[in-house]
């Protein structure tokens, strides 16, 4: 495996094709691709249904050539809860290329990522969750279809950067005011 660094978040990686269904199912994974610091805790490995949607991702990247991503919540053996989005640019001479951006790394005690992963799969509505900063941490599969867009182009980046509210411009203005004044929003 090879990672470095581009960006200040970003890291990037290259593993085996052969390899990459074991090596992601691994906290020493996730560990290494984000230079995790182990002295206190170390990764737990993802969910088998996260696992399942990054082989998914890989497959369809190999079939498709059209880079992909998908939310990753990992959880640490200290109880932090680490939202990390994992992409898929390439699958060529059987490497699969791609990089690692830490999204949200919560310090406190949550066990709330099989929640978070039912939520985020509801066939039925369109799902997306933001930190504070209005950044994309979470995207469903529905609310892209539906607004003609991509996990790729949204996690990470900013509600008013993705194209999905700049119809309603009123509507992104009374998200944004509503989350800054109850940390929070439910409803379209």
């Amino acid at each position: 495996m090879l990672a470095k660094q581009a960006e200040a978040k970003k890291l990037f990686w290259s593993e085996h094709l052969h390899d990459i269904t074991t090596e992601v199912s691994k906290g020493e994974f996730w560990q290494r691709v984000m230079s995790f610091d182990t002295r206190h805790s170390h990764v737990n490995p993802p969910s088998i249904d996260s696992i399942n949607h990054i082989l998914t991702l890989i497959r369809d990247v190999q079939f498709d050539g059209a880079p992909a991503a998908v939310p990753i919540p990992l959880e640490t053996t200290g109880g932090e809860l680490i939202v990390v989005k994992f992409e898929i640019y390439l699958v060529i001479d059987n490497l699969v290329k791609g990089s690692v951006e830490v999204l949200s790394h919560t310090l406190s005690k949550i066990a709330c990522t099989e929640l978070l992963e039912h939520v985020l799969d509801d066939p039925a509505r369109g799902v997306m969750i933001t930190d504070d900063k209005h950044r994309v941490l979470f995207t469903n599969e529905k609310l892209c279809r539906d607004h003609g867009t991509s996990s790729l182009a949204l996690l990470g980046r900013s509600i008013s950067e993705g194209g999905l509210f700049h119809s309603d411009k009123r509507h992104i203005e009374a998200f944004q005011k509503r989350i800054e004044r109850e940390v929070r929003w439910r409803g379209a």
